[in-house]
């Protein structure tokens, strides 16, 4: 699971969904990944992923966390030093 730190909303619109989705897909190939089922909400996501070896996992987390906390704080005029924006789980 990720969430939105202080369980901010931060997958609110379609556009805001549909980008976190486009960085899941980008890195799982990169990472090994099978991403199995998942379900994005509006302050937080739930994944069902595989990854044989397991060492995959944690890059392509951060990986695609670190692009759409980019992508929202543009999106959002968030200055830099409000980088953070998913709890860490």
């Amino acid at each position: 699971m990720t969430q939105g730190i202080n369980k901010l909303n931060i997958y609110e619109t379609n556009k805001e969904k549909n980008t976190y989705l486009k960085y899941l897909n980008e890195e799982k190939e990169k990472n090994r990944i099978k991403l199995l089922a998942y379900t994005v909400m509006d302050n937080h996501a739930h994944l069902l992923i595989y990854n044989q070896s397991g060492q995959g996992i944690p890059n392509w987390m951060k990986i695609v966390n670190t692009k759409y906390a980019r992508f929202y704080n543009r999106e959002h005029n968030r200055s830099k030093g409000k980088n953070k924006l998913h709890t860490n789980r």
